[in-house]
């Protein structure tokens, strides 16, 4: 999926995240990139998301 704006993929995230009830932990979050797993993870959770911005595309 393409978002437009780091806003727009953290509410995303967290709509997602709350619809399913998932708890998730974000591992990463720099100016370009965001990971995050839910936090049971490992323990019978596969939820994880790694969301990075395309330069060529703005998104």
């Amino acid at each position: 999926m393409e978002y437009s704006s780091r806003k727009s993929v953290i509410a995303a995230i967290q709509s997602y995240t709350i619809s399913r009830g998932v708890d998730y932990v974000v591992y990463e979050s720099e100016p370009q990139t965001f990971y995050a797993k839910c936090k049971t993870y490992e323990r019978g959770c596969d939820w994880l998301i790694r969301a990075s911005l395309i330069q060529k595309k703005a998104c």
